[in-house]
């Protein structure tokens, strides 16, 4: 992308997110309080937010819309509005706090806008070289059966070994499986690192199918069944995004390896498998605190696109700071940084940001969610709110640089990984963290491997170090 089209793209995702606001405000009737009083404005906000991206998939064609800046505006469409769409519940908040609320939407948005027309950060050359390497099918499907072997060793370990009780626990309520553990963690939380090493294995997989480009070549297979056994164990744990999220890498790696001949076919095949995806995750809603032993799903179950709600606990975010409590600061920060951490070997570690929402609200045993909007506006107020959305859009047009050039499989791999970062760090920051481990055990892994010290070979030449470093050249 040129910086002139750069540029106009984010100029139109601007005024987009500006003009979405004020038809949301505009709409906005004089009791928000009933289910679906506020679907017309949120919609209105919804369809100016995604002015930007649109703009940009009508110059540079369908393949940009695979582009992590145009991706995280969708992100936060799916994870702050949907409940708000689709009217599924009342709003308990007064008329300011809704204001609030679609305002820390635009806001943030205008964020991302103004931070994906910037000029990029140049990538790391250690990332570049591990974007670039080649590996044949043979070798990836060695690295798929270490990932699952290490990434199953938590709920093995925990079972002693046995698959009867591996069974057992997938039976089991969420809180009864062998591998659970308390909120705040024992040193066992140190297994738990283990298994971000199985989120690998559906992507690796997909790399196999499109080295071999059949989806019944045995590696294939075996690579499909592994997946669902990790996935059903990770599925146990109750958690949705995770999920969702590791699935989600191995089809985007699917797409954009395929981004060059994308037919409607192939859109359509998309959008009914997006369509089964919210399907299998409303399930898991459904079914997060019975297990597999007493699972229990048909389609009348399904009452909308239920995600956490956050519009709502973004409000009455707005209600309390700073009038009620003060801004939290660097204090969320820390916070998040310091959560990688075992607490066996931290016993002190914080056990929240500076405030817990939940606990305000005298909500005991639950979490609330008020998406990193509502996080970055806790802890900065409305300046924080814009430099999160800056922060967001800049480092999503940067990882982006990615997609500008022709990888092999393994890049694209290691694209889609970073994605999901970025996408489920809209829901929460501590999560973008959380999903950060893949990318870091992808160049772990590369680094492990035999590494050309002088340059990468592609596409019939070599990248030299400033090449690299510039983010090479097609």
């Amino acid at each position: 992308m040129n910086s002139s089209t750069q540029s106009m793209t984010g100029l139109v995702g601007l005024v987009g997110s500006v003009l979405g606001l004020i038809g949301a405000l505009v709409l906005l009737p004089v009791n928000t309080q009933p289910a679906g009083a506020l679907s017309r404005s949120a919609i209105i906000l919804a369809v100016g937010l995604l002015a930007g991206p649109a703009y940009d998939v009508a110059v540079g064609g369908i393949g940009r819309a695979l582009r992590a800046e145009h991706l995280v505006v969708l992100a936060v469409i799916y994870f702050v509005l949907p409940e708000v769409i689709q009217g599924l519940s009342p709003v308990p908040l007064s008329g300011e706090a809704v204001q609030a609320s679609f305002l820390m939407v635009a806001v943030f948005g205008a964020g991302c806008a103004i931070g994906s027309s910037l000029k990029p950060f140049p990538l790391p050359h250690f990332l570049w070289k591990s974007a670039f390497r080649k590996y044949p099918s043979s070798v990836i499907f060695r690295l798929l059966v270490i990932c699952f072997l290490v990434g199953m060793f938590n709920f093995a370990y925990f079972s002693h070994f046995s698959p009867g009780q591996m069974i057992e626990g997938l039976q089991a309520g969420r809180g009864e499986a062998p591998w659970n553990r308390t909120s705040l963690g024992n040193w066992n939380a140190l297994t738990d690192f283990l298994t971000y090493m199985g989120y690998l294995v559906p992507t690796l997989t997909v790399m196999i199918a499109l080295q071999r480009r059949s989806w019944i070549h045995w590696r294939v297979i075996c690579g499909c069944m592994f997946s669902a056994i990790f996935l059903a164990f990770v599925s146990q744990i109750g958690g949705r995004r995770i999920p969702g999220a590791i699935v989600a890498s191995a089809i985007v790696t699917w797409v954009c390896m395929r981004r060059a001949s994308l037919r409607a076919i192939h859109v359509v095949g998309l959008l009914c498998l997006a369509g089964l995806m919210l399907l299998v995750l409303d399930s898991m809603l459904t079914n997060r605190d019975r297990g597999f032993g007493q699972f229990s799903y048909n389609i009348n179950d399904f009452q909308g696109v239920r995600v956490d709600n956050n519009f709502q606990y973004m409000g009455h975010v707005a209600e309390i700071f700073p009038r009620v409590y003060p801004h939290i600061g660097f204090q969320w920060i820390t916070f998040v940084l310091i959560r990688p951490v075992p607490r066996i070997l931290w016993p002190d570690k914080p056990i929240d940001p500076g405030f817990d929402l939940a606990i305000y609200l005298r909500q005991k045993g639950v979490s609330f969610s008020c998406s990193v909007i509502g996080e970055w506006y806790m802890a900065f107020g409305w300046l924080g709110v814009f430099a999160g959305g800056l922060a967001l859009g800049y480092g999503s047009r940067s990882w982006s640089q990615l997609l500008d050039q022709d990888l092999p499989v393994a890049g694209i791999g290691l694209y889609g990984l970073g994605l999901m970062g970025l996408i489920v760090g809209v829901r929460s920051l501590y999560e973008s963290v959380m999903m950060s481990y893949p990318v870091v055990c992808w160049l772990v892994i590369n680094q492990l491997n035999t590494a050309a010290d002088r340059g990468i070979n592609f596409p019939g030449r070599t990248l030299s170090r400033n090449a690299l470093r510039e983010g090479g050249a097609r």
